[in-house]
């Protein structure tokens, strides 16, 4: 089995938003060891989906399920600098300053 193939094993497919099934954080959000290292599973999942992460990248759910891991209820946002810490996890709805979109909301 690759990598991918037991990532993926590990999300539930059925219904509008995938749910990471495997071990999960005191936070709620799913974690995985990939690259020998601890990732968060939807930023596993955003990067299998095709698309790039810098360092400084922070990918957020759209649907604010934290164990969602469905490419399409994935967005990336950086850190703006001088911004501080990160502080409570924020929605893409409730999002503040020290955020900056790289890819457009839906509408």
């Amino acid at each position: 089995m690759t990598p991918e193939e037991r990532f993926w094993s590990h999300v539930d497919k059925r219904g509008e938003h995938w749910r990471w099934t495997g071990a999960t954080m005191n936070t709620g959000y799913g974690t995985v060891r990939w690259n020998g290292r601890m990732e968060g599973a939807h930023r596993v999942a955003y990067m299998l989906s095709g698309r790039e992460l810098l360092r400084g990248d922070i990918v957020r759910q759209r649907c604010k399920i934290k164990k969602c891991c469905r490419p399409e209820c994935l967005y990336v946002g950086r850190k703006l600098s001088g911004s501080g810490s990160v502080g409570r996890a924020r929605s893409c709805q409730d999002r503040g300053p020290e955020f900056e979109p790289l890819l457009p909301d839906p509408a």
